[in-house]
């Protein structure tokens, strides 16, 4: 077995004066983890969800590029490479672009927005700890 198993799908966001667009990029070798988890409060349950994946840099490094230099890319270049940042979205499995951002939920169970990335580029499994909801 594999020690990251998973197929993902990032999913990059531009505005553009208003207008969003998105560009889809397959990512193979990671590992996805859905943690759900509730927490007991004096007047009932709140959820305490978290989701986090892991993405070897290896698993993108023909496609990774900083989030600057992918904000100054050309439009067209922009399908061609991925970055990770807060606003974007990744997808464990694979998205057609048919699916909009607005119904990602209705078709995959693990959908997450991200929040936060963890730039873990040092050592031998240099890696991105990306955390969202």
């Amino acid at each position: 077995m594999n020690m990251f198993p998973d197929l993902i799908t990032i999913i990059n966001v531009v505005d553009k004066k208003g207008i969003k667009e998105y560009y889809y990029h397959v990512i193979s070798g990671v590992l996805f983890e859905n943690n759900s988890k509730y927490i007991t409060k004096q007047y009932g349950v709140d959820s305490a969800d978290s989701k986090v994946c892991y993405i070897p840099l290896k698993s993108m490094l023909e496609k990774y590029v900083d989030e600057i230099t992918y904000k100054n890319l050309e439009d067209e270049a922009k399908a061609e490479y991925v970055t990770l940042k807060n606003g974007d979205y990744i997808v464990k499995g694979l998205v057609s672009s048919d699916i909009g951002v607005n119904d990602l939920r209705l078709y995959f169970n693990d959908v997450m927005k991200i929040s936060s990335i963890d730039f873990m580029l040092r050592g031998n499994l240099q890696h991105f700890e990306v955390f969202g909801a």
